[in-house]
């Protein structure tokens, strides 16, 4: 149960985006994480009679794992597509991570009263160096997915009813908002066509006060030559 509240906590980094907070906010919610995940492994050793050093440096590991997998999908995003970028995202979601493990460590060692546990102390080293590679790949996919419900929950209804979109696209089934800026967008764009949809980056730009189509990209289709696969939604090259 311990490894399970902690591992959710981290579910709850991604739903900030969801809000307009100042930079200095993010750093603060980071501290506050960090406080509850100290207090949750508090918690643990109080019923457990001994401490165990796994206990005490999963929240940080995990942490760190976090942060690797942003600063991935921050430079190869959207794989095999490789895009002028805005960061925010990744950015805030490091911010967050860095103060909240910082914060965990200092309350654990505060409450020791020690700094030199060691990571390595057992014989399933190798069993946990694959479990944490396999880990940190499902960290990257699952936060590139959350990443893009965040932009298409805050972003989406903008692009709900432009019409160059069908003109040029084709009807629509769905999107996701897979890059955000002031002045640019690229969405994911499954098309309803029956019995062949397809699946296609749209690039957007804004000017005049609206959003306007520049072109796009067909990812997949049930018919013809374009067989590809894109990051994160990687299933559709097999399922569609």
């Amino acid at each position: 149960m311990y490894y399970i509240l902690q591992f959710a906590l981290f579910l709850l980094y991604g739903l900030l985006p969801l809000f307009n907070l100042g930079i200095f906010l993010y750093a603060v919610s980071g501290i506050i994480f960090g406080l509850v995940h100290f207090l949750v492994y508090k918690k643990h050793i109080q019923k457990s009679k001994e401490i165990k050093k796994s206990a005490i440096y999963f929240p940080v590991i995990i942490m760190v794992i976090c942060i690797v997998s942003l600063l991935i999908n921050c430079k190869y995003k959207q794989l095999p597509y490789y895009y002028n970028k805005s960061i925010e995202f990744y950015v805030l979601g490091i911010m967050q991570l860095f103060f909240s493990m910082i914060t965990y460590i200092i309350g654990v060692v505060l409450l020791h009263k020690k700094t030199n546990v060691t990571f390595i102390n057992d014989k399933n080293y190798i069993k946990k160096v694959i479990f944490f590679i396999v880990l940190l790949l499902l960290i990257t996919w699952v936060s590139e997915i959350i990443k893009n419900e965040v932009y298409t929950i805050k972003y989406g209804e903008q692009f709900e009813n432009i019409p160059a979109l069908t003109e040029n696209v084709g009807p629509c089934e769905y999107f996701k908002v897979i890059e955000y800026r002031g002045d640019a967008a690229r969405l994911y764009y499954i098309t309803s066509y029956e019995p062949n949809p397809t699946g296609n980056v749209v690039i957007l730009e804004y000017y005049d006060g609206s959003w306007h189509y520049v072109g796009e990209h067909t990812v997949w289709s049930t018919m013809g030559s374009a067989d590809e696969a894109i990051w994160p939604y990687w299933w559709h090259y097999f399922t569609r």
